[in-house]
């Protein structure tokens, strides 16, 4: 089987795997302290403001509204953490939501917490229809970047290595993109099996003060009151401060992104398929 006959995941997996694989290896060859804060830069760039911001809360739930330039700045970055594609990533979420720890129906369920970290299931465990992000389809540019997923990310790494340097593209793009999985199989998981909860959810969802850490504290690992309030752009608890909850991610929304100030704008705006029930 050549490499167009695979899946979109199967083609993804490849790719987060090469990254781990190749990650480590040239970790382990490049030793350089100080270039892994060009890791630490990236990491931030593609995850916390990529796919944390840009992919989960804009896109995903339609938290807020922001302007176009900037929603595809964001989007664009979120492409190097190797979380697939927009239309993909949004659908596997949205359906995530509507059907998180239930027998049937979750694209990553907690309970194949080894499946589910390594993203191996997630493809099989559910067939997601196309509608749950028509909202999505309708616009080209979501289109192109499915169309042109691996061939963007891939040229872009190519490109680096060719004009800069291999050391600089592992410890920019490489490294990055493997420990950006672990933030996923982090909150899929931990997030679903130990911590805190603010809110009596109808899922397992959990606060847990690691997982946010490891994200620099964007404001993912407070997971449960996500759960209750996915149409909100602030991931905090309502009510009373918690001063280990920290969410620099509603913030820099509220400071530099936010164009539409009205009340619960996400509930009214967000997709049907990621609410839950208050």
């Amino acid at each position: 089987m050549g490499f167009t006959n695979l899946t979109f995941h199967n083609k993804l997996l490849m790719l987060v795997y090469s990254c781990q694989v190749f990650g480590i290896a040239g970790l382990i060859y490049y030793w350089d302290p100080i270039y892994l804060l060009w890791t630490a830069l990236a990491k931030l760039l593609f995850y916390s403001f990529g796919v944390e911001i840009g992919l989960h809360r804009y896109l995903a739930h339609r938290a807020f509204s922001t302007a176009k330039w900037k929603e595809r700045v964001l989007l664009v970055l979120s492409m190097f953490a190797c979380y697939g594609s927009t239309l993909g990533w949004c659908a596997n979420h949205r359906v995530h939501h509507s059907n998180a720890d239930k027998p049937k129906g979750d694209p990553h369920p907690s309970r194949e917490w080894f499946k589910t970290w390594f993203w191996v299931n997630t493809e099989k465990n559910v067939t997601i229809s196309p509608t749950v992000v028509k909202d999505l389809i309708k616009d080209p540019f979501h289109r192109w970047m499915r169309t042109n997923y691996f061939r963007v990310v891939l040229g872009v790494m190519l490109i680096s290595a060719l004009l800069i340097s291999v050391k600089f593209t592992i410890y920019f793009f490489v490294l990055p993109a493997a420990l950006a999985q672990l933030s996923g199989g982090l909150v899929n998981v931990i997030c679903h099996k130990w911590g805190y909860r603010s809110y009596e959810t109808d899922d397992l969802s959990r606060n847990n003060f690691w997982a946010n850490a490891y994200a620099f504290f964007v404001g993912v690992g407070l997971h449960n009151n996500h759960h209750q309030y996915p149409w909100e752009h602030k991931t905090l608890t309502k009510g009373k401060r918690i001063w280990h909850e920290v969410d620099w991610g509603g913030w820099f929304i509220e400071k530099f992104l936010l164009e539409d100030k009205g009340k619960d704008w996400g509930k009214r705006h967000g997709p049907k398929s990621a609410m839950l029930k208050e």
